[in-house]
């Protein structure tokens, strides 16, 4: 649609009109793809003014906080932040209108009045001749929990100690995360490709420990990867590997245990008959059990060497 007066058709000149109708046109067009695809994602968006008014709310966000679109538009960021700091919030609108990223921790606080620990990301977002702060908005609460869970394990696993160590590391650890079996395994010098188990766990039992060839197992990808998970399937996915068969092992994490000069030691793993859920969790928790079996190999290594070098000292 064109609107032109008598005199700009007179004088042949453009009506500004026109240009005023054309960018509006195209603000609403890419406001609707805009709210679109924010509408079909999974993560809680919204879009602020400079204010904190709350001008877009998608679908997410009404979601998680319990509210209606309407109810949101009329609100602002501080009726959703339990702690609402205006002077952060300025220094947030500052940041992004030099087009930075920002990244903050807030307690929100939903229509009920309930509270969840959540983090934002925010990034400058041009409406309307003005830049907004378009922001995604994350529950982190599984992991603010998770990472409390982790904390408290390291505390417990630094407090492990005894002549059976590995036993119980290997015993603890399959406990803490329900696993049906654990192990640590140390690699043996002369025979690089196997590894000779220090402790081995099946159902909260002690077995015998065995010795195995690494070459065509999980454990190989542990030693060239450092850490790796297999979720489901691990049993098809290494069909050499006859024990992982028998043993009906469906889910495998593994963590490589090294030195403080980063020599390959050994390996520390957790098995399941069944698919494993929270790999990230998992794996988390194993790189601390293994740091604390690496140590105590290592110091077990070092105390070997030391005896031997005296054994061949008095020998002479």
């Amino acid at each position: 649609m064109k609107y032109v007066t008598e005199k700009h058709k007179k004088d042949g000149l453009p009506d500004v009109r026109e240009g005023i109708y054309s960018d509006r046109l195209k603000i609403e067009n890419e406001l609707m793809k805009f709210k679109f695809i924010s509408d079909n994602i999974r993560d809680a968006c919204f879009i602020a003014d400079g204010d904190g008014k709350l001008r877009y709310v998608n679908k997410s966000l009404c979601t998680m906080l319990g509210y209606s679109e309407k109810e949101l538009l009329s609100s602002g960021l501080s009726d959703i932040d339990r702690a609402s700091d205006v002077a952060r919030y300025r220094k947030l609108y500052d940041d992004i209108r030099q087009k930075t990223v920002s990244n903050f921790k807030i307690t929100c606080r939903r229509k009920d009045g309930s509270v969840f620990p959540s983090e934002i990301t925010a990034m400058g977002y041009e409406m309307d001749r003005d830049v907004h702060m378009f922001a995604t908005l994350r529950d982190i609460t599984r992991r603010k929990h998770e990472e409390e869970t982790v904390d408290i394990i390291a505390k417990g696993v630094s407090s492990i100690v005894g002549e059976n160590i590995f036993t119980s590391l290997a015993r603890d650890l399959a406990n803490t995360l329900g696993a049906s079996y654990a192990y640590i395994a140390e690699i043996i010098p002369e025979k690089p490709d196997y590894a000779r188990t220090l402790s081995l766990i099946a159902d909260g039992n002690i077995i015998d420990n065995i010795e195995v060839c690494l070459s065509g197992t999980p454990c190989a990808t542990v030693i060239d990867k450092n850490i790796c998970s297999y979720p489901s399937n691990v049993a098809a996915l290494f069909p050499d590997a006859h024990m992982l068969a028998a043993m009906n092992v469906k889910g495998y994490v593994g963590k490589l245990l090294y030195s403080s000069d980063r020599r390959n030691l050994g390996l520390m793993a957790v098995m399941y008959r069944g698919p494993v859920d929270n790999v990230r969790l998992i794996e988390s928790i194993l790189v601390i059990y293994a740091a604390r079996a690496a140590s105590e190999l290592e110091r077990r290594l070092y105390e070997r060497a030391l005896k031997e070098a005296n054994e061949e000292l008095e020998a002479r």
